[in-house]
């Protein structure tokens, strides 16, 4: 008898604008990265299958990887998602019902598509055979040309899986089964994942043009940060969003009390943007008598004065790009309750990048009352087997979430 023994295969997560390999092992404390790797494109992964190759077998060759076998993830542009509701007769099956009803909503003949559907086809609450589901489909060509990549690579593919089923992967490893509806969000650079699941069922799905390389261009451009992206970033996990906590406590720090002063006009005037930001011109320039005046205790504290207009300027540009999301999030949550009004999205948890800007699952409490969670994965998994290192900590900071979460579907070896 042979001994089938399910284990780790290696991920390959090929999204739009990156690729990143992650391969698990099991150890004492729970799961451990054994190897990863990860290649981001500025203008988005190469569009020729042949130039993808050697990328990949040098990622291979330096990931400390272990095995042949893979699973992997192909760019969500490349998919088709979407819902439907059906009645299915005394006589047919539903996968066959599932693919008479995808036809109008695939771009491509039905016979060319490769067509899952995400959980299992959930009845609808007495509507006798009726059913709804999440379905996908991509082009069998391009499956093809996928799994002649990853044969070239040298990997043999034995899954090929789905953002959303490796998004749900992740969050049940950390908060195990779910139950009640939930909003599960993974931020990408450009494009960000939008879903409302519950026990077995996806109630919506969505991709939404937006992420973090435009908040960032926010600020380099209004901050004169010279297209320095690393700033921006450390401007977001610094002070990101808590200004809104002075602002809804009413605590105002001396350097407020200044701008709300008679010199209002000198914050006003055109030294706005170095007082918001920098301060030393300011403080060392020709209004330096204005604030060694009345306003003294603003230069006793120079460094919270300047964390002050760090934090308002860093919130104040940043929100309005931030409240696209929040609109986007009220769309879906406000599309689920359309189809049922009871619905309850008991959390909220966004993976991905949104960990990178500090208090954003206040924010978004506050503006949509449910409660919300920022989940960095890379705080939570060992690296090598280190039970004391993360991948955080190991100095990584990489879009690989996606990459955790597919990394974690096994494969049965003999």
């Amino acid at each position: 008898m042979f001994n089938l023994k399910p284990t780790y295969p290696i991920a390959v997560d090929i999204g739009n604008e990156n690729i990143s390999m992650v391969q698990l092992k099991e150890t004492r404390q729970g799961l451990a990265v054994r190897g990863w790797g990860c290649k981001q494109f500025e203008d988005g992964i190469p569009a020729e299958m042949d130039t993808m190759v050697p990328i990949l077998k040098k990622m291979v060759k330096n990931g400390q990887f272990v095995g042949k076998r893979a699973v992997v993830q192909i760019p969500s542009k490349e998919i088709s998602s979407f819902p439907i509701s059906f009645e299915v007769g005394e006589t047919e099956s539903l996968e066959s019902v599932i693919v008479r009803e995808s036809q109008e909503h695939i771009p491509f003949p039905i016979n060319e598509a490769c067509i899952d559907y995400l959980s299992s086809a959930t009845k609808v609450d007495g509507g006798g055979n009726h059913y709804k589901a999440t379905v996908i489909a991509v082009h069998r060509d391009l499956i093809k040309q996928y799994l002649l990549m990853m044969k070239q690579v040298g990997l043999s593919v034995e899954i090929i899986d789905f953002e959303l089923s490796s998004l749900v992967r992740l969050h049940q490893y950390f908060y195990n089964s779910i139950i009640d509806p939930i909003l599960l969000c993974h931020i990408g650079n450009t494009e960000s994942l939008l879903s409302i699941v519950s026990t077995d069922s996806v109630l919506a799905q969505r991709y939404v043009q937006w992420g973090m390389d435009p908040a960032y261009r926010k600020l380099e451009t209004n901050l004169g940060l010279s297209e320095d992206k690393k700033a921006a970033g450390n401007l977001l996990k610094k002070y990101g969003l808590i200004y809104e906590d002075r602002e809804r406590n009413n605590i105002a720090s001396p350097h407020e009390k200044a701008i709300a002063s008679p010199h209002e006009k000198v914050i006003d005037g055109p030294h706005e943007k170095v007082i918001d930001c920098l301060h030393e011109k300011v403080i060392d320039g020709p209004h330096e008598k204005v604030i060694d005046g009345p306003h003294e205790k603003a230069i006793d504290g120079p460094h919270e004065k300047a964390i002050d207009s760090r934090s308002r300027a860093t919130y104040q540009i940043t929100v309005p790009y931030i409240n696209g999301l929040i609109y986007e999030f009220q769309k879906l949550i406000g599309y689920v309750r359309s189809n049922d009004y009871n619905t309850i999205i008991k959390g909220i948890y966004i993976y991905g990048q949104a960990s990178l800007i500090r208090n954003m699952d206040k924010f978004f409490e506050g503006r949509l009352n449910i409660p919300t969670k920022l989940i960095n994965p890379l705080e939570r998994i060992s690296f090598s087997g280190d039970g004391d290192s993360t991948l955080s900590t190991a100095g990584i900071d990489l879009p690989i979430s996606l990459a955790l979460g597919l990394a974690m579907r096994k494969v049965t070896w003999l």
